[in-house]
């Protein structure tokens, strides 16, 4: 693969709206830079991930409307309005047609936890990834629900439970107080062998984690953590083929450490979970002081 590129949500191609897209009563006219290639033609271009330039200019349409819009407003600071972006990016072929035939029938039976501190409710998933010759890997991921910060991470050639002990325990260190617990930290995962392990229940329990655990029929139970493995897979597993476990060890930090201080979160008001993670260091330290 010559050149590698990561999807940054075709951010790129919507960056200088305000002065260089003409936008009438019916019709916008695209004026400088190049113009978005359609859908089609993206897919048969060969897609990567490069951990050295993280974000390079893209074509694929991975985001919706609404990251687009926040993208532009909060970080390019354009005063647009939403009609003109759907409008664009309707017209140059960015968006996404719905598969009615690929939606859930079931309905959830209960609401997911919300948080309102952190760290209060964190998430924890796995998913695998092929890496030749040696086979499929496990990567475990675990989420901080709050400020939707990646707070841990672990890749293994096996998916045991020691693997997401090791993810659980590296988000401890880095997120927790040294020396603390009683912090009502709650863990959700889905009914997996590795987290209803003996071996992770007694950790939990010494660490002073209250574990849960999704019910039947509820993929809402564990939504946040769900969209991130999908994102992750989107966004970096999927898009090239693997020959060293070193390789996509060191594309998951990269992109990890991308997620975490560059890319905008619609639910946390379009901020990067490393801003709500400040914002809320400082308001802690005004209202003590």
């Amino acid at each position: 693969m010559d050149r590698e590129a990561h999807p940054q949500r075709a951010h790129a191609r919507l960056k200088n709206l305000g002065g260089e897209l003409t936008l009438e009563r019916k019709k916008a006219t695209w004026k400088g830079g190049h113009e978005p290639a359609p859908l089609g033609s993206y897919r048969k271009a060969q897609r990567g991930y490069n951990a050295a330039h993280p974000l390079p200019e893209s074509r694929a349409p991975v985001r919706g409307l609404s990251a687009h819009l926040g993208h532009l407003r909060c970080v390019d600071g354009l005063l647009i309005n939403k009609k003109r972006v759907l409008r664009l990016m309707r017209q140059h072929v960015l968006l996404v047609k719905a598969h009615p035939r690929l939606q859930a029938t079931r309905t959830p039976t209960r609401s997911k936890p919300r948080p309102i501190a952190p760290p209060q409710w964190w998430g924890i998933d796995m998913t695998q990834v092929m890496v030749e010759p040696l086979g499929w890997m496990s990567v475990v991921i675990g989420l901080d629900w709050y400020t939707k910060k990646i707070v841990g991470h672990s890749v293994g050639l096996r998916a045991k439970t020691s693997q997401w002990l090791a993810a659980l325990g590296s988000a401890v260190q880095r997120q927790l107080p040294p020396r603390s617990r009683d912090h009502g930290l709650h863990l959700m995962s889905d009914n997996d062998c590795q987290p209803t392990a003996v071996a992770c229940l007694k950790t939990c329990a010494t660490l002073s984690i209250t574990q849960a655990f999704t019910r039947y029929n509820n993929p809402r139970g564990n939504v946040d953590t769900q969209r991130l493995m999908r994102m992750l897979k989107e966004e970096l597993l999927r898009l090239r083929e693997w020959t060293s476990p070193l390789e996509l060890e060191q594309a998951l930090v990269a992109w990890i450490t991308w997620d975490n201080t560059r890319d905008l979160h619609s639910a946390e008001g379009n901020r990067t979970p490393y801003q709500v993670k400040q914002q809320l260091r400082h308001s802690t330290q005004f209202a003590a002081a």
